[in-house]
């Protein structure tokens, strides 16, 4: 079942095909960056992210977080209606995955 505590390994290993190492890491990994938003409010530690303090994809997993996935989480935040990444998702899913290009 995808639940909010694993959709992050789950959405990465299904996209694994199709996308790059950096961005793999960042989608399995960004539940937990995610946490330093909002986990103090619900008995966590909101500094977990520390753990991973040091590897190369630190910075990019913290700044996506900061600059699109926790803003999310606002309803009066103005997003894009799903419909209008569409062909985004059409043009990755058509064609070959990476491990057929190696």
């Amino acid at each position: 079942m995808l639940r909010p505590i694993n959709h992050s390994r789950v959405g990465a290993e299904i996209l694994r095909p199709y996308i790059g190492e950096e961005t793999h890491w960042v989608l399995a990994h960004h539940s937990i960056f995610q946490g330093y938003y909002y986990w103090h409010h619900v008995g966590k530690d909101r500094n977990e992210r520390e753990k991973f303090r040091g590897h190369k994809h630190f910075v990019a997993c913290a700044t996506f977080c900061e600059k699109w996935d926790q803003r999310a989480f606002d309803p009066a935040y103005d997003t894009m209606p799903l419909e209008a990444f569409l062909p985004a998702v059409h043009r990755i899913f058509e064609r070959a995955p990476y491990s057929q290009w190696q």
